[in-house]
């Protein structure tokens, strides 16, 4: 990477100096009260990987030889000894909450060094890079739990485990008699003296077991680019003490609502400044209109009796799941805390959302304190695509946030025939869906212990910036995509795009469209086949999950598999990675003289 800068620099201009990076990192500082030295080891081990990382990362030393050539006994760096002392000193800085001599002196060391430039790599230029690998192992190693809550087991020690917990107090730091926040750029990053407007660090899930990059290195962190390309955001779940085991299933209610999509739906919007520029809308009608809206209260209770049908067969629902755009952002809301006594062992509900003017100042869309406040209402009003997620633990609303689409759907002149939507958009024109998609974010949650959750929608899934750089590196265990889609069959693009991500990072990958859609893709005459989700995990084959005529909704058994994972350095997790496991799924069926009238099922 470093030779490319070099050519685009033309060739003659100097490059930047290894102790330049770390103090332009490190400005007030390498720990707190420092006061801009850097003599000292970073205390906070995500602090040590965002330098160290940072240096691997721009000068690409991890794919020299001696890192990756393990055939080459002689030159090989990642021997035993190697591994040993890592392990050694990572233990150190766990039962200690310091670096360990080892780590401090591998740091001065860099210091030493810090006068080479990143691209000087030939004799008798100081060798940098064995002390930077050195040290990114180590950081790695330190933070081994880090974001999850661990346990005192292996080697961590009780005030290494309180070191951890502080990021539990981001959850809490509001409550009354809580101890002032540690790490001020929660929750986009989880480092102390590097500033988020610079780099991110977050905790990790998986490591990708094939290709060779600085995310092959890490079991523990992620290095990640700074808040303003796209912000991450990773959550804790709810207090895991009364979790006998962590390997236990996560059963997932998918309602592939709505059921009926009219043409009416798509509505046309003509851009005023360029006549040739065409939008639409998607209105959700399928909840009603105006006085006639569907009530929270019969969407809650509709979602009760499908998890009362589903549990008869897998037991507790866990998470219930709505495609895109299946549901407005108030009525959303409102349905997620009507359900938390409904079903008090509900843990997740997800849905995606689409805004509505009639209901924007309910929600929050149009506010004084927006930044476009001054400009009339009727251009003030943004509407967004978005993923509502709700955590709920024992019958109690813990937390709730909105994901907002990062690409707006395209729909060309041959989706619209596909679609039978000649009669609402001219197929002559190109149709962009009309939504804001500012303010750029992507949040990872806890689901099980060890195994993370990301919500994506729709095209977020197949396009790659900006948000899947962060799902590549964080890995997360299961992404579950929100579709407004056809069938989802294997050969189609969810089926593409869910395969690269089962193997690199290694993330088991749900896809959720609605009946609605599908029936519009049919082919005129055809029956239409109800293939509302693809399932696609790590080493497995793609599995169309289908409905039957008279099925409203398909529960999933989900099983987090302990699995060994390594780095590119050889460090074993000792099978802490979780990766899902689809073992069971199961048709849902309500009789029909209990399914309200406003489902619109025909």
């Amino acid at each position: 990477m470093i030779h490319v800068f070099r050519r685009l620099l033309g060739g003659g201009d100097p490059l930047p100096k290894v102790i330049e990076i770390i103090q332009q990192l490190l400005p007030r500082g390498s720990n707190p009260g420092t006061h801009g030295k850097i003599d000292k080891c970073p205390e906070w081990a995500p602090d040590l990987f965002g330098v160290v990382a940072t240096l691997a990362e721009l000068s690409g030393a991890y794919a020299e030889p001696r890192f990756t050539a393990g055939w080459d006994i002689t030159a090989y760096h990642y021997k035993s000894p190697y591994l040993d002392s890592v392990e050694k000193a990572a233990k150190t800085w766990n039962l200690t909450a310091k670096p360990s001599d080892d780590a401090q002196r591998l740091w001065e060391e860099l210091l030493t060094k810090g006068d080479v430039e990143l691209g000087d790599d030939e004799p008798p230029a100081p060798d940098w890079r064995l002390t930077t690998m050195h040290l990114l192992a180590i950081a790695d190693e330190a933070s081994a739990g880090v974001g999850f809550s661990p346990k005192p087991d292996r080697y961590f020690a009780t005030c290494v485990y309180k070191q951890h917990l502080v990021l539990l107090e981001h959850e809490v730091a509001k409550k009354p008699g809580k101890a002032k926040l540690e790490l001020p750029h929660l929750p986009v990053s989880i480092c102390k003296m590097i500033s988020d407007v610079q780099l991110c660090v977050q905790p990790k899930t998986n490591t990708p077991q094939v290709g060779c990059t600085l995310r092959s290195l890490t079991h523990h962190l992620a290095l990640l680019p700074a808040k303003g390309t796209v912000a991450s955001s990773w959550l804790f779940a709810y207090p895991d003490e009364e979790q006998v085991s962590d390997l236990r299933p996560l059963n997932v209610l998918l309602v592939p609502y709505p059921y009926a999509v009219r043409g009416q739906d798509f509505v046309p919007v003509q851009d005023l400044n360029k006549p040739t520029s065409c939008y639409f809308a998607v209105e959700p009608n399928w909840l009603g209109n105006g006085h006639s809206r569907v009530d929270p209260e019969q969407i809650a209770s509709f979602i009760g009796t499908l998890i009362t049908a589903a549990e008869r067969e897998v037991g507790t629902i866990h998470a219930v799941v709505f495609p895109e755009g299946a549901l407005i952002d108030s009525l959303a809301r409102k349905v997620a805390r009507l359900l938390a006594p409904i079903a008090p062992k509900l843990e997740l509900f997800i849905a995606g959302t689409v805004s509505d003017l009639s209901v924007a100042a309910e929600v929050g869309a149009v506010s004084d304190e927006s930044p476009v406040a001054t400009a009339p209402a009727a251009v003030r009003y943004l509407p967004r695509n978005k993923a509502y997620t709700c955590r709920l633990y024992k019958g109690e609303l813990l937390k709730e946030w909105d994901q907002s689409k990062h690409h707006r759907w395209c729909l060309e002149s041959s989706q619209i025939p596909r679609y039978h939507l000649g009669h609402t958009l001219d197929p002559g024109h190109k149709w962009w869906e009309k939504i804001d998609v500012e303010d750029r974010t992507c949040v990872f949650t806890l689901v099980r212990p060890g195994a993370s959750l990301a919500v994506l929608v729709c095209e977020d899934l197949a396009r790659f910036d900006p948000v899947l750089p962060l799902i590549n590196s964080i890995g997360p265990s299961l992404v579950i995509a929100l579709l407004m889609d056809g069938p989802q069959l294997e050969r189609r693009w969810p089926g593409r795009y869910a395969t690269v991500l089962a193997d690199d990072p290694g993330s088991s990958v749900l896809t959720l469209t609605c009946i609605g859609m599908i029936r519009r893709s049919a082919p005129q005459g055809q029956v239409p086949q109800k293939k509302i989700a693809l399932w696609k995990e790590p080493g497995g084959s793609a599995q169309e999950l289908q409905l039957g005529n008279d099925d409203l909704a398909l529960a999933l058994t989900l099983n987090p598999t302990a699995v060994e994972q390594f780095t590119m350095d050889r460090r074993s997790d000792h099978s802490g990675t979780r990766q899902f496991r689809l073992t069971a799924a199961y048709n849902v069926r309500v009789p029909k003289e209990e399914l309200p009238g406003w489902l619109a099922l025909d």
